[in-house]
Formats: structure tokens, sequence, C-alpha cells
């Protein structure tokens, strides 16, 4: 058996492998491919383990923050001794760049990946469901959108970190408690900001008397080929202040953005936790279909300072 190797692999080599499989996309001139050697099966690189830098990430919480996932080159079965030691060494080019934390998000069809991530130490903190819909089939409510759905203004900002702040306490940087809470509920009132002024996102608010109620973002998401039309509409943030829960607020927003997937004609996507058993029916409801299901594993080399 041939062993894993550590190699220097040019940006334009790693794009020729991956544009036979239609995943062109995965490469840029910012990733890891221009900083760090790759970790490949063999000399005919039929799997990749791709290493990330996670600028945002590193920058705003004050420590080398890193991401890894498998490539699979070739429709092939990889048995778990090789893919433990492609694993490893990941795990020592990490430890090299005084990396603090690593996080792999995977589908659970990579489940070789996550037997031997959690091998290596790495714990899931997340398992989440990927819903997809075309326009064809998206059921929109018949009674329309009852609730005063708009675009968000700049006035709105203050009130979506509020929300933010508060509407997003399950996910998996609260659940690891190494982030610390302060800085888990800052994370999305950034985040929230960051979008409005993204020219890739669209934001839509949900008022509820004089008061925002909720929000909304939609993301362009492009096709096999960057230069194509983009053809997916992906919901990325939906969240409701908790003093408004009940109301039919989440469901309003959702309608906003099934209206714009229909007029555009296009596909929408969305991801959720499992165990946001609400949420699930709700997409179902409306015609949206389980597509993927993932988890996400974090793991540390070393206890960040206390942040909260």
């Amino acid at each position: 058996m041939v062993s894993p190797t550590v190699k220097n692999c040019s940006i334009e080599k790693i794009k020729s492998s991956l544009r036979l499989v239609g995943k062109e996309n995965i490469i840029s001139q910012n990733n890891v491919f221009s900083e760090f050697p790759c970790i490949t099966d063999n000399e005919s690189i039929q799997m990749i383990s791709y290493l990330e830098h996670l600028d945002w990430d590193s920058t705003f919480f004050e420590f080398e923050c890193y991401h890894v996932k498998p490539i699979r080159l070739a429709r092939k079965v990889f048995n778990d001794k090789k893919i433990g030691v492609m694993v490893k060494k990941s795990m020592s080019i990490l430890k090299d760049t005084s990396a603090t934390f690593v996080s792999s998000r995977l589908s659970l069809n990579d489940d070789d990946w996550i037997r031997q991530l959690e091998a290596n130490g790495f714990q899931s903190y997340d398992w989440s469901c990927t819903l997809r819909a075309s326009h064809s089939t998206l059921i929109p409510r018949e009674d329309g959108i009852l609730k005063k759905v708009r675009s968000a203004e700049e006035s709105d900002i203050w009130n979506l970190m509020e929300i933010s702040a508060i509407a997003f306490y399950r996910d998996r940087f609260h659940t690891d408690k190494q982030f610390g809470k302060q800085r888990a509920d800052a994370m999305h009132a950034i985040w929230i900001k960051n979008l409005f002024y993204s020219d890739n996102s669209r934001v839509y608010v949900i008022e509820e008397g004089n008061q925002i109620g909720g929000y909304i973002t939609l993301h362009e998401k492009f096709g096999s080929n960057q230069s194509e039309e983009k053809d997916e509409l992906r919901i990325g943030l939906i969240a409701v202040h908790p003093k408004y829960s009940r109301r039919g607020l989440g469901g309003a927003l959702l309608d906003k953005a099934i209206s714009d997937v229909i007029d555009e004609h296009r596909t929408l996507s969305v991801g959720t936790q499992l165990n946001n058993t609400a949420a699930m029916r709700l997409y179902q409801k409306r015609g949206l279909k389980p597509s993927d299901y993932q988890t996400t594993l974090h793991y540390w080399f070393k206890s960040p300072t206390k942040l909260a």
C-alpha cells in the first residue's frame, strides 16, 4: 500500500485535477495551497486533505483557526488506515503553524473521515441538515405574506445585532465552551452587520408593531462554473427575537425568501440544526426536502485564554 505523502502541489495542478470532477470552485488564490503543502493519498492525487486558514475567525477570536476537509478526486473507497495517516499528517502541519483551533464540517456520508478525526481527538459539536427545493416545488402560503417584511435599512443594524446576539444560543460556538459566551454572542452580531454591507447578500426584516421582530438573509450561490449565472439562493441566517416567538414571524420571513426564488426561477437551500425540529417542520411544510446531513467537529491544540 502506498503511504500518504506531503507534497507541494501547484495550484494549477490541483485546479486541473478538480476540474475533472467539477469542483474547481474549491480552489482560490487565497487558500492553503499558496502557503502550505497539501496532504495527498499518493502520487496520483486521488484524495487531498485540504487545509484552510480561517482569517475572519482568527482575527475575531484572537487565536489561529483552521479548517480541514477531504477532497475526493476519484470514486474510490479509501481504507481507514490510509485516511488515518492523512489526518495525522494534516494535524502535524497545523501544529507547526501554531494553530489553536481546527474545525471540520463533513457530510455524514464521509463516515470514514469522521471516524478518523474522532480517533485523533476531534469532537462533534453540531449536527445539521441541508434542505433544498426548486422554484417549481416550493409551496408558498396561500394567504401570502401576512406580516410586514421589507429590505433592511442601515438604521436597522443595531436591532439586527441585538437579535443576533441572543438568538443563536444553541449553535456550536456556544456548545463548545472554549470559545466563551461573550465572544460567541458577539460573533453573530458582527456577522449580520457584515452581511448587511455585503454585495452578495440580501437582508430582509419583519416588523412587529414598531419594532424589528426578526430578519432573514439570502446569499447568491454559484453553479458549477462561476462564469455561469447564479442559480441558487441560500438562507444564511434567520432569527426572530424571543419575545416575538410563536407569532408566525419566521414563517413570514421564509415566505419572502420563497417569493424571491419563485419570481427568479431559482433554487432555495437552507441549513438548520437537526435538533431544531420546529424549523425542520416549517421548511418541509413549504416544500424543501433534506439533501444532505452534516456534522461539524472541533479540535483544540491548546486551550485559548479565557474569553468570558
